[in-house]
């Protein structure tokens, strides 16, 4: 780590750290449904490898973008946060358990962490 991105914003680092590890939850969760392709024998393969592919994807943009917030190489965090807000308000609605209730109302909490602290952010970027 260089000494630039030493002096993020600490809120910042939580709220990316929390985008990192979803991400990565995700993408354990996308290898879980490709071992569940050799056990759907009723046709729907196709259906599994296409969900596990997207998500793939959104773990992987939750990792980017996170370890790029992180590192503060972003030049503003406001489309994160707003992202992420909006997915965790989605993630919510879409089914109400209570994983994805905690785990939306945790995307929505660091969301608006970093848009309380974006301020700093931007201080920090223009230092």
């Amino acid at each position: 780590m260089d000494q630039h991105s030493l002096n993020v914003p600490i809120s910042i680092k939580i709220a990316s750290g929390l985008w990192v590890t979803y991400g990565g939850l995700i993408g354990i969760g996308a290898l879980m449904m490709l071992f569940m392709v050799d056990s759907a024998s009723d046709g729907n393969t196709n259906v599994i490898l296409v969900t596990a592919l997207l998500l793939s994807l959104f773990g992987g943009f939750f990792i980017y973008f996170g370890l790029a917030t992180f590192r503060g190489q972003l030049k503003d965090v406001l489309g994160n946060s707003i992202g992420v807000i909006v997915y965790g308000v989605a993630l919510i609605y879409s089914n109400m358990d209570f994983l994805n209730i905690s785990s939306g109302s945790a995307l929505i909490a660091s969301g608006v962490l970093v848009l309380i602290n974006r301020s700093d952010y931007l201080s920090f970027k223009n230092s």
